[in-house]
């Protein structure tokens, strides 16, 4: 029997909560009807008419709030998390005008925030993005290994901020034909965005290292010494790639 159409409330939090307490960007519009609700630390996804069961949408809900949060950390330098903890399925009816109210306890400092802070105005910005990003599966590589880089607390963050830089490669150069040789692919990266082989290659030689599991290695041992700075390398590669691609989005960057 066909599914019958149905609203959908995906509900949970962004951890840690002191660093959402300024949230409050109002509704989000990402498209296709799905509505992104933010209010402090507690997040929602909602669709006021889906006519698919939800768990064929389960992994859409998953990688569209991968999205927005990873964009948001990407903007930011925060290190969000987010757990979908409740699903409300209303079934046979179209809800369009819905509100999420958040509970708060009575000792919960109820500071105001503006839907104008930078905090929101960035929020509302990724909302703009993820309508753009749908169709660039590289950048969207990208944001997964960026969450990833900062996830990892060893030296995986090196092998992670290398992907990155490879993303981003095949994201810029889809243009050209395939079969081509690699180094034609990082020169024409290296044309588009002004970046230049000599500045990679620390985070290129450490990453190979790491790749390879020589962990003692005296190129790794010299990397850990200036983390920060060697994955800056792949952050700056794609900061240059997704305003390049996302012009008028990231200003904040």
């Amino acid at each position: 029997m066909a599914h019958k159409t149905a609203t959908y409330y995906f509900i949970g939090k962004l951890s840690p909560e002191e660093s959402c307490i300024w949230f409050n960007p109002r509704e989000i519009q990402l498209g296709g009807g799905w509505v992104l609700d933010i209010f402090k630390s507690g997040i929602a996804l909602w669709n006021p008419k889906v006519d698919r069961d939800a768990p064929q949408i389960r992994e859409f809900v998953k990688d569209t709030l991968d999205t927005v949060v990873t964009t948001f950390n990407f903007l930011t330098k925060l290190k969000l998390k987010h757990t979908v903890t409740n699903l409300i399925e209303a079934r046979d009816v179209v809800s369009t005008n819905n509100l999420i109210w958040w509970y708060l306890p009575e000792f919960y400092v109820k500071r105001p925030a503006s839907s104008k802070n930078k905090w929101n105005r960035t929020w509302r910005k990724v909302g703009k993005f993820y309508r753009r990003i749908g169709n660039s599966f590289y950048h969207k590589i990208a944001l997964r290994d960026f969450q990833n880089c900062i996830d990892s607390v060893g030296d995986d963050s090196f092998f992670y901020a290398f992907r990155i830089v490879e993303d981003i490669r095949r994201a810029t150069t889809s243009h050209l034909p395939p079969g081509k040789e690699t180094a034609d692919y990082w020169a024409e990266m290296h044309k588009i965005l002004g970046t230049r082989e000599a500045t990679i290659r620390p985070l290129t030689e450490v990453s190979t290292k790491v790749r390879h599991g020589d962990f003692n290695d005296p190129i790794v041992l010299r990397a850990r010494a200036k983390k920060d700075e060697i994955i800056n390398i792949a952050l700056d590669v794609m900061k240059r790639a997704f305003k390049l691609k996302f012009k008028g989005l990231f200003p904040l960057i």
